[in-house]
């Protein structure tokens, strides 16, 4: 931490008058980085004006204050959390002198829990200034105020004039801000946050390394950030270091070149080895050193369009910073000796037989070396005596057409240049044939069949002819065909192919498919033609004999039962080789094929067609397609099927109240919904009613519900078998239940309701049982079932008509309503609810057991006269109440206006009659119930010093201070007093015990020194009543004592008086 401070007094400055000083002040002050604090004291006198700066004193004052010495002791501190001199040298606080800052030191350093804001002390002590001591007695209080670190940025012109300023302002403090500024651990200037929001302005003026930090301080000086940010500066920082290229002017093709960069760098900064970047031109070699300042290239072969090439560097110093650009220029020599090797010529990418396809691309490539550093950048290329150049080593060409050059080959020389324009040899000749385009065919043949019957078919077993369309190209001939006659390669010269249809299903789906290929002179052929279908038409002069049919698998009747399965076999013969392929068969005028001479079917319903019989003729049909005549027909009676009966009947109540129920000795109906088979009828119905059967020739039930409970379960269920007129039973149906329902009109008395069990005033105490009676009667002969009670709108059930219960609690709450209210509604057996009953309350009580738990009662056991201190009570309600207030008493006396959980006091003056007072308390809660009182006695203490420094009488060497103590130790049974230690090797503390003070008369112990010739601690003794106080007194010893020497001798007294 770096830090300039104005250290400001915490107390007026006393001035003295005349020139010179007639009165000494103190003040206390402190100093805090974050809650790590100084605080000390100091002298303050008129030519005292202090402008103390850490590091660098801004003006220094003489004055008159020196030899300042003290004997202090701080009070607290908490913890011993004491800084050491490190930790203050790191902070920049105020020294202590010491290792470690203690409560004895002045200032006394201490880190401070990070929570605490508030500090209060207090220092009492001596300080001796000029050789005069003083008493020193303070209370110091202070707020720790956190400031956070600032942030700060600079920048430097090219003047080296700096400026920084704060980009992140501290947050925390009295504003406005003062900024301290640092160079290292220099201070070099105090900017305010109110001026040019706090900018520093600061030159630089040599080449150093300048570390910048700021720090924060507040309105008062007395809290300060930490450190910001660093920001480091130096001279000449932005400046750019200068570049230049230092190489020959000239260098032989192919030869290496060394090129040099001369750098400087300005400011605190140099020009790191590798912090050179070279830019090469094109063609030229890195051999080494880029990056560096020597580098090494090897120049390219000599091009009459590039002869000199441009170099360029650009350095970049220590701080990233680039300098200028700059640039060489370097001439390549032309070397004559020199040229390209003869090139060789090669065609790969052709067949391997070095030809091509008019009209194609082709390729060839020429292989040649440049020499010395050089390149070949073209080609000079012969095709037939005719001048290609290129800058690539491929020719790419298109072949002549076929004939197009004589004996159709394609002759080939190259030359190679290089970049300095020399040619090479030319190559040796290669030659390739340009071959004929095969691709080039007849057109592809059309066909037609036009001597058809214009349906292209023809009859099995005639001629047919198909005619194919085709042209030459590139005025060749046709001079063949080649047919595909259903798969057959059948070869013909002319365009005509004739033909015998094969016999009908001698081929797959009696198809001729035709397609023929064209052959031009050149024996190149077309692409096949598109396939044409001839189809094969059956002779119909050939037909199927006449079918006969028969049923012999009937039951010999020629009968069968409607939906079963018959068969009819028809029998007859195909002619000409031919197959039978199928029948038609007409079943009742409805045409039925089949492919097997069987016809199997289901019968119709009985009834479902004419006279109930079914009619067959047949007729036969061969692979050709042709028919035979029809056969004869025969007839199967159908007969009825007996298992056909109704449908399985559905109930529904649909005239009922939508759920399915009636009221007792009301009209109710039941439909039955089914249908009859085979054509039937339904012509009656039975039905179940709860067991008894009844008839009906409708499908509609109605009956008179019986009363309620006249049936088990109050339910009515019904189910219903339905008969067709061929006496055919359904199945039974499903059962529905209807179900009866009470007469509401019929409902028990409003009940009465009675609470006599109670005390006579219809009341009753909390938490305790209470009864009310209803009274009512059912009506109709039924019986009551139950009460459904409601006590304070919450609804309860009971069987019998008593309702017992428990009381609530008692409720607290201000304007709570404590009353029971009751009613109740009567049930009958039939679930018929009478009115509900007048309403009854029955009002809840206090009940006066219930109290609150004794109060805990915590005040301290002392006080000391005219302190403050305060007294608390708690005390834990019960039964659900709260505790409202506490009434506070002393000495029996009732404390007006205290009934809150504590209770602030003053202490009285000090009354050695009256040592102690009794403070009892009372805890009330929200029924104002009182708990049992608690009490707790305190006592007052005098406001008097318990503790005082003795000093060893003078005229005698410090070490007896040790003997004295340990005789002094001896008497603190009865003396009311401990003694330790004291600030300095010749001063002993004695701090008085309980209920003992340092003041007037007491019994002392008196112990008398003297010399002999050493100082020795004699006797020890006790005195009543010595009202001397507590000092000492130099005497001359006794007349005489045996065996000792007269000399110096002295009395020191000390002793604590109790209260």
């Amino acid at each position: 931490m770096r830090f300039f401070k104005f250290i400001l007094g915490a107390l007026p400055i006393a001035l003295a008058g005349c020139g010179r000083e007639d009165k000494m002040e103190f003040e206390v002050a402190h100093e805090c980085v974050g809650h790590s604090c100084a605080v000390y004291v100091e002298p303050l006198s008129q030519t005292y004006v202090d402008q103390l700066v850490k590091k660098v004193m801004i003006s220094e004052i003489k004055h008159d204050v020196r030899q300042v010495n003290h004997s202090l002791k701080w009070y607290g501190l908490q913890g011993g959390n004491y800084l050491d001199s490190d930790i203050l040298t790191e902070l920049d606080l105020k020294q202590c002198g010491e290792n470690i800052c203690d409560d004895t030191k002045n200032p006394v350093a201490y880190n401070f829990d990070r929570n605490q804001e508030y500090v209060s002390l207090d220092v009492s002590g001596k300080m001796t200034v000029n050789n005069k001591e003083y008493d020193i007695n303070k209370k110091y209080n202070f707020v720790i105020e956190l400031i956070s670190a600032p942030v700060i940025s600079g920048t430097c012109d090219d003047e080296n004039v700096c400026v920084f300023s704060v980009t992140k302002d501290s947050e925390g403090g009295e504003k406005p801000y003062s900024y301290y500024w640092y160079d290292g651990y220099n201070n070099v200037g105090i900017t305010k946050s109110t001026v040019d929001n706090g900018d520093f302005k600061y030159t630089l003026n040599d080449n150093l390394k300048h570390s910048i930090v700021m720090s924060t301080g507040d309105k008062y000086g007395r809290n300060y950030s930490e450190d910001s940010n660093e920001v480091v500066v130096y001279a000449d920082m932005n400046k750019a270091p200068t570049v230049e290229i230092l190489s020959d002017d000239t260098v032989a093709e192919g030869k290496q070149a060394a090129l040099g960069a001369e750098a400087t760098a300005y400011g605190n900064k140099n020009i790191p080895e590798d912090g050179y970047k070279w830019t090469v031109p094109e063609g030229w070699e890195i051999k080494s050193g880029q990056g560096t300042n020597f580098l090494i290239v090897k120049a390219p072969g000599y091009s009459k369009d590039l002869p000199k090439g441009e170099f360029s560097v650009v350095a970049t110093d220590s701080e990233g910073i680039q300098s200028n650009i700059a640039t060489k220029q370097v001439t390549v020599s032309f070397d004559s000796s020199l040229k390209p090797t003869k090139p060789s010529l090669s065609a790969v990418d052709l067949n391997g037989q070095k030809d091509v396809v008019e009209n194609t691309k082709y390729k060839v490539t020429a292989t040649a070396e440049a020499t010395g550093n050089r390149k070949i950048v073209g080609y000079e290329w012969k095709v037939n005596g005719t001048k290609v150049e290129t800058k690539t080593n491929v020719l790419e060409q298109t072949a002549p057409a076929f004939n197009a050059i004589a004996d159709n080959t394609i002759r080939v020389t190259v030359v190679a240049i290089d970049s300095a324009g020399v040619k090479s040899e030319e190559s040796a000749e290669i030659g390739i044939a340009v071959k004929a385009d095969s691709s080039i065919k007849p057109t592809k043949p059309s066909l037609s069949a036009a001597d058809l019957n214009g349906q292209k078919d023809v009859v099995e077993n005639k001629k047919y002819k198909v005619t194919a369309t085709a042209q030459a190209s590139d005025g060749r001939k046709i001079v063949g065909y080649e047919w595909n006659v259903n798969g057959t390669k059948v070869e013909t010269e002319t365009n005509v192919l004739e033909q015998t249809a094969p016999a009908f299903n001698a081929i797959a789906d009696n198809k001729i498919r035709v397609k023929v290929i064209a052959i031009d002179d050149g024996g190149v052929k077309s692409e096949e033609s598109a396939e044409i279908g001839i189809a094969v038409k059956a002779d119909t002069s050939l037909k199927p004999t006449k079918p006969s049919l028969s049923a012999v698998d009937l039951n010999g009747q020629k009968d069968v039962v409607e939906n079963t399965k018959y068969k009819v076999t028809a029998t007859a013969e195909a002619t000409g080789n031919r197959k039978i392929v199928g029948y038609e068969w007409k079943v009742n005028g409805t045409k039925v094929e089949t492919k097997t001479n069987v016809l199997e079917q289901t019968a119709p319903a009985f009834n479902a067609i004419a006279d109930n019989t079914i009619r067959v003729t047949v007729v036969a049909i061969d692979s050709a397609g042709v028919k035979s005549e029809e056969s004869a027909e025969i007839g199967i009676a159908v007969k009825a099927d007996s298992s056909i009966k109704p449908t399985k009947p559905s109930l529904s109540a649909a005239d009922l109240n939508g759920q399915k129920d009636v009221v007792e000795n009301k009209k109710y109906t039941v439909t039955a919904t089914t249908t009859a088979n085979g054509n039937r009828k339904i012509v009656k119905y039975e039905w179940n009613v709860n067991g008894a059967k009844v008839e009906t020739e409708s499908n509609v039930l109605e009956r008179t519900a019986p009363a309620f409970n006249a049936i088990a379960g109050n339910k009515i269920k019904v189910k219903v078998v339905a008969i067709d007129n061929a006496g055919v039973r359904s199945e039974e149906s499903a059962e529905i239940g209807i179900a009866v329902k009470a007469d509401t009109s019929l409902k028990p008395t409003q009940p009465s309701l009675s609470a006599a069990d109670l005390n006579g005033q219809k009341d009753v105490v909390e938490h305790r049982g209470y009864k009310v009676t209803a009274t009512a009667t059912a009506s109709a002969g039924r019986d009551i079932a139950k009460y459904v009670w409601s006590i304070n709108g919450t609804k309860e059930e009971t069987i019998t008509n008593v309702l017992e219960k428990t009381a609530p609690a008692y409720n607290t709450e201000p304007n709570a309503d404590n009353n029971l209210k009751v009613t109740v509604i009567a049930i009958d057996s039939a679930g018929v609810e009478s009115k509900q009953s007048p309403e009854i309350q029955i009002a809840v009580k206090v009940d006066t057991n219930i109290k609150p738990g004794k109060p805990t009662l915590n005040a301290p056991d002392k006080a000391t006269e005219g302190d403050s201190f305060t007294l608390s009570a708690s005390s834990t309600p019960n039964g659900g109440r709260k505790i409202d207030a506490y009434e506070w008493s002393v000495d029996g006396q009732v404390i007006a206006g205290a009934t809150g959980s504590t209770l602030q006091r003053t202490a009285p003056q000090y009354n050695s009659s009256k040592k102690s007072y009794e403070y009892s308390v009372v805890a009330i809660d929200s029924a104002g119930v009182r708990s049992e009182t608690t009490r707790k006695t305190v006592k007052v203490m005098l406001n008097a010093p318990t503790r005082i420094e003795l000093e060893v009488p003078a005229g005698f060497k410090a070490y007896i201070r040790d003997d004295l103590l340990a005789m002094l130790k001896t008497a603190e049974a009865k003396v009311g007093a401990t003694f330790h230690p004291g600030s300095s090797k010749n001063k002993i503390w004695m701090e008085c015990k309980e209920d003992h003070f340092v003041k007037g008369d007491t019994t002392v112990a008196e112990v008398w020194i003297y010399n002999q010739p050493d100082d020795v601690v004699h006797t020890t003794r006790y005195l009543n009543n010595h009202g001397s106080g507590f000092s000492y007194k130099n005497l001359n010893g006794p007349a005489s004592t045996a065996g000792k020497k007269r000399g110096v001798a002295g009395w020191v007294y000390a002793g604590c008086r109790a209260y």
